[in-house]
């Protein structure tokens, strides 16, 4: 199935149980060897949670459908507006026959895995239960990592149906892999074979763009690029894609990231560069770090420095990677928009 497919619906359900429904979108757990001795997706999300062995679980009942089914490489932000309508189809179906939804399984690739739990995160909030997983090795693999993975996922929401409503954290989106249950917002894939690829950043600093309200939001339509700073940036990259969206042969640029220096600094050729577009145009630019640990912190002086780019009006990224800042500054500025068109802001 591709993303141009009509997805499956889920089944109507017949048992006082409390639903789980799990949605296939491709990715390494879906995949098998072909004779060409590629990994390529063949399972469907029925195979999957079948070799799980999730399909017959006493303490719940589990709906399977497939969303789509590709290399999550290869999605788009429409197809993330796509599963996220999907999710809340779920959600919605479940309540209005007054069923106890304990949550969504999303099966999912983990190479953009990071951002699509971030989307969630930023579209649903609290709102529904949504436990992201995957695999990094095939299904076909002798050791496969994919079925302890969903089953762990599978766990984790019963465990938090079992929790008072109020605790709102349990219920936010989190990614179940290789062992280890992560809040979405600030964790990346950080090893690209190992069971557990992936960890969490703790939020201290979080980015201050982001707010504890998350709004159901539409994440296609915004053209917000990520650039990297190095020894010896200049501003001809960021010169050359402004002039583009000028002339009209890119689509007009809305935002950017930047993966900075250190703790969040940029070349000062770089950095007069945007300094122009933002003079120019007046688009958000968030500074994130492109080292791994420790986040953003705006202190240093110079025309590249922290302290001059907060001047500027860029943004902190905080403690976020460059892929989840791109994710929430794109909610940003639907939010921005949204409350700007209403007349609140």
């Amino acid at each position: 199935m591709d993303r141009n497919s009509t997805p499956q619906k889920p089944p109507k359900y017949t048992t006082s149980a409390p639903v789980i429904a799990i949605i296939g979108t491709g990715g390494t757990i879906s995949c098998t060897t072909d004779s060409n001795g590629d990994l390529t997706p063949s399972l469907s999300i029925a195979d999957i949670a079948e070799q799980a062995g999730v399909t017959d679980m006493p303490t719940c009942e589990i709906s399977c459908f497939d969303a789509m089914s590709l290399d999550s490489s290869a999605l788009q932000l429409e197809d993330i507006d796509a599963l996220i309508s999907e999710v809340v189809t779920c959600a919605e179906t479940t309540r209005a026959q007054g069923k106890q939804l304990a949550g969504v399984v999303v099966v999912h690739g983990t190479d953009t895995m990071e951002e699509t739990a971030m989307a969630m995160d930023v579209a649903l909030g609290a709102s529904i239960p949504v436990a992201i997983t995957g695999a990094q090795r095939p299904a076909d693999h002798p050791q496969a990592d994919g079925p302890g993975n969903l089953n762990d996922a599978v766990a984790h929401l019963l465990e938090g149906a079992q929790s008072p409503a109020e605790n709102l954290a349990t219920r936010r989106p989190h990614i179940v892999f290789g062992g280890k249950v992560l809040p979405a917002a600030g964790t990346t894939k950080r090893h690209t074979t190992a069971d557990a690829g992936f960890s969490y950043e703790a939020a201290e600093s979080m980015a201050s763009f982001l707010n504890t309200e998350r709004t159901l939001t539409r994440f296609s339509g915004w053209n917000v690029p990520i650039l990297d700073a190095y020894a010896g940036a200049d501003g001809q990259l960021v010169r050359a894609m402004m002039g583009a969206a000028r002339r009209g042969e890119i689509p007009p640029i809305d935002a950017m990231v930047v993966a900075g220096l250190g703790s969040g600094n940029i070349p000062p050729l770089m950095a007069d560069a945007l300094f122009e577009a933002i003079s120019d145009t007046g688009m958000p630019v968030v500074v994130c770090s492109r080292v791994p640990e420790g986040g953003v912190h705006f202190v240093y002086g110079g025309s590249g420095g922290g302290a001059n780019l907060a001047r500027h009006g860029m943004m902190s990224g905080g403690n976020l990677r460059p892929s989840q800042a791109r994710i929430g500054l794109i909610g940003y500025l639907a939010r921005t928009a949204a409350n700007e068109n209403s007349g609140e802001g």
